[in-house]
């Protein structure tokens, strides 16, 4: 493994640059502290090593504690959202046309994630899961035609706003209504900039947004730390992303 893939204790409070240290708890015990909101020794890019039932590891890293409590049409409760720190091995297509009807919600992608990578984790965690609940462009040609909450499922993808803290190429106002950057890609690039496998080269990886004024593209976050996007036949890396209520 490279060196400076390696996740590495803190050596201080700034989470912009900190890589974390390795949390002892259980997942049982990690959603018994998230539930009594006894959070105060977990630290924003802190993680624990997720083996998927196919061998791969990932380091999932704490985005986000309490990012969207009271948020929703049906307020959240305490909960901490997880993003690992690199993508999966394999590459995928957003759709499997060259078309962005439908966003996220309805993509191939998503599909994938909730049929085939969700049933890579074992058990005693994805249990655990909650599904991640936004509100929800109706997007059916360049320009969404609506909003509606809708749940995304145990897995998702972060969307542009919460890696970068604005929209950029997402539809606007809500930029698919989850308005809050998360913490642990706030100030620095260190954590957007992911990598095709733990360990790999810096790999493109695809977001939760489609793109604004396109009947084709989805968002992406580039290997070179910067926001793009790109048509929805492309392959892109993903991370693997949930939540713990």
């Amino acid at each position: 493994m490279e060196e400076q893939n390696k996740p590495r204790f803190r050596s201080n409070a700034n989470y912009s640059l900190y890589r974390g240290r390795e949390l002892p708890y259980t997942w049982e015990e990690m959603q018994r502290k998230i539930q009594t909101n006894d959070m105060d020794d977990i630290q924003i890019g802190d993680y624990k090593v997720l083996v998927l039932t196919d061998g791969e590891e990932l380091y999932m890293e704490v985005a986000g504690i309490n990012t969207y409590t009271g948020y929703g049409d049906f307020p959240i409760g305490t909960h901490i959202d997880f993003i690992s720190r690199d993508c999966l091995k394999k590459t995928y297509a957003y759709n499997l046309k060259p078309t962005n009807s439908g966003g996220y919600i309805c993509s191939h992608l998503n599909m994938v994630l909730q049929t085939e990578i969700l049933p890579k984790i074992p058990d005693n965690l994805r249990k655990l899961l909650a599904s991640k609940r936004a509100l929800i462009e109706c997007k059916l040609g360049k320009k969404a035609e609506g909003w509606s909450w809708n749940d995304l499922g145990k897995l998702w993808l972060p969307t542009e706003i919460e890696i970068w803290g604005c929209g950029i190429f997402c539809e606007k106002p809500w930029g698919c209504g989850l308005p809050v950057q998360y913490p642990i890609f706030r100030a620095s690039t260190l954590h957007i900039v992911k990598r095709l496998g733990v360990g790999g080269d810096r790999y493109n990886w695809w977001t939760g947004s489609a793109a604004e004024n396109s009947i084709n593209n989805f968002c992406h976050a580039g290997r070179f730390g910067l926001p793009n996007q790109n048509p929805a036949l492309k392959k892109f890396g993903i991370p693997v992303c949930f939540r713990i209520m």
